[in-house]
This record gives structure tokens, C-alpha cells and sequence, in this order.
């Protein structure tokens, strides 16, 4: 499980970085309103993703009985199931992450807008 973690701190990670240098050298840096918070939501996401990876690799002290094997045995149960529940919502968030970059990207190249426009002006009314 440590080993997913660290694979998910590598990858988030390198996404931060890359996804950063794309907006610092293109014409993103100058958005206003709900543009700001499409560009920032990979981000913030990649970030959440990171949190609870790194919440795994995080060593906590925990007190045993060495005399009892029952005891010793639910206290590695409760740690890899804690490890489980970070790991997983590390994943979820990184998946979010990909929703969230492909709606950044249609959103940059206009796509986004178009499809809202023809949504717009289409006779078909939903409400």
C-alpha cells in the first residue's frame, strides 16, 4: 500500500508541476470569474490527491501488546484499513483531477463556451 502512495505522491506530484507551467507561460494567468475556479480545480484536486497519499506514508505510533497475538493482529487490521480508506480517497480525488483537467481544457480551447452557446440557442428547452 505504501508503495501505490508513493506512486500517487510521484504522479500528483508531476502534474502539479507540469499543469503549473503550463498556465504560467499561456495567456490563463488573466482570467476572472468562474474561469479562475475551472483553472484552479486540478490543482486543488492534485492537492487533496496528495494530502491523503502522504497521510498514508505518515508513521503514527500505536500502542500494542506484544504478550497478545489477538490484539497485535486488530491493531495491524485497524492500520491497514486506515492506510485503505486514505489510499482510496487519494484515488478518487485523482480521478476527479482528470475530470477537472479535461473540463480546463475544453473550457481553454473554447469548446466549452461553444457547447454552452449551442445549448443556449437550441429550440429544445429542458425547464
Amino acid at each position: 500500500m505504501e508503495d501505490t502512495a508513493k506512486q500517487f505522491v510521484t504522479i500528483t506530484g508531476l502534474l502539479e508541476g507540469i499543469y503549473f507551467h503550463a498556465i504560467a507561460f499561456s495567456d490563463v494567468k488573466n482570467v476572472e470569474g468562474i474561469s479562475v475556479l475551472i483553472y484552479a480545480a486540478p490543482l486543488v484536486l492534485w492537492l487533496a490527491s496528495l494530502i491523503f497519499a502522504v497521510m498514508v506514508l505518515v508513521r503514527k505510533k500505536y500502542g500494542i501488546n506484544i504478550n497478545s497475538s489477538r490484539k497485535s493482529k486488530e491493531t495491524f487490521e485497524e492500520i491497514l484499513e486506515e492506510k485503505y480508506k486514505h489510499i482510496r480517497i487519494s484515488s478518487v480525488f485523482l480521478i476527479l483531477s482528470f475530470v477537472a483537467l479535461i473540463i480546463a481544457l475544453l473550457h481553454y480551447m473554447g469548446i466549452l463556451s461553444y457547447i454552452f452557446e449551442m445549448w443556449q440557442n437550441s429550440s429544445v428547452q429542458l425547464f
